[in-house]
């Protein structure tokens, strides 16, 4: 996504992610969503308007309120959660299994 395209986003293209990760609050998951679309703290900052601290700050949070570890595991869980929500994660790798309750 282009960052012009981005900054034209509402809350309502956020409610699908919102409701899958209920758990948390509505500027991490727009940072999440941002993360996983590899976007860095920098650009994530100035499209939400806020500072870079507040950037990193959410995803720790993100992290914690997850029960991830690390980055790339929080990255898998976003794209397992999405992909299982849409009617099953098809790509088999072995990161998201471990996800998976279904297989």
């Amino acid at each position: 996504m282009k960052e012009r395209e981005i900054r034209k986003l509402r809350a309502a293209d956020f409610a699908f992610y919102a409701e899958i990760l209920s758990e948390l609050s509505f500027k991490e998951v727009k940072v999440v969503f941002l993360y996983c679309s590899r976007y860095q703290s920098n650009k994530i900052a100035l499209i939400l308007n806020i500072s870079i601290n507040t950037v990193k700050s959410h995803w720790s949070n993100d992290i914690q309120k997850l029960n991830t570890d690390h980055t790339s595991e929080l990255k898998v869980l976003f794209h397992f959660l999405i992909n299982h929500y849409k009617g099953g994660c098809s790509c088999d790798c072995c990161h998201c299994c471990r996800f998976c309750c279904c297989k």
